[in-house]
């Protein structure tokens, strides 16, 4: 590690805690891609600060979900912050009167399958890593399957984020 690497590490530490902060490659990348830190939040709280921070520093951040689909996302780096939100891994809230779900960006398809396979429902958008692949980056590359012909891609069913 480098000592801008390690003055980047405690700044982060800072600001979201020691928890949330790892030095260097880990989780591994896609070759080029190289963040000097990655921050792996629990809260929604820590991705708002983070990117206040980042925005005002002028801090590039990558975020990655199951990283099956990051080498394509992004073009060859090196430095930043790695944005791991596979931590907001949760389904807040289920209202099957409405057809609406609040989850996550780390969740993964397969777990938001399940869940809406115990009330007889289904989400159409079809993922070619669900146990891996999860909602926000399957949001973020537009990850639909070949469903999206017949009942549209995935970013067409977001209501907010």
């Amino acid at each position: 590690m480098t000592p801008g690497d390690d003055m980047l590490v405690r700044r982060l530490e800072a600001l979201l805690g020691t928890e949330a902060v790892r030095p260097g490659d880990s989780p591994p990348t896609a070759p080029g891609r190289s963040p000097e830190a990655w921050v792996t939040p629990r809260e929604e709280e820590q991705v708002r600060e983070l990117l206040t921070w980042a925005t005002r520093e002028k801090v590039p951040v990558y975020p990655r979900g199951g990283g099956t689909r990051w080498r394509a996302a992004f073009r060859p780096f090196r430095g930043g912050v790695g944005l791991d939100m596979r931590r907001l891994d949760r389904l807040e809230e289920l209202d099957t009167d409405n057809l609406t779900v609040v989850a996550g960006a780390g969740l993964r398809h397969a777990a938001l399958e399940v869940v809406l396979a115990a009330h007889r429902l289904f989400f159409p958008p079809e993922s070619a890593s669900p146990e891996i692949s999860t909602l926000g980056g399957e949001l973020a590359t537009d990850a639909s399957g070949p469903r999206k012909y017949g009942y549209g891609s995935l970013r067409a069913y977001l209501l907010g984020a």
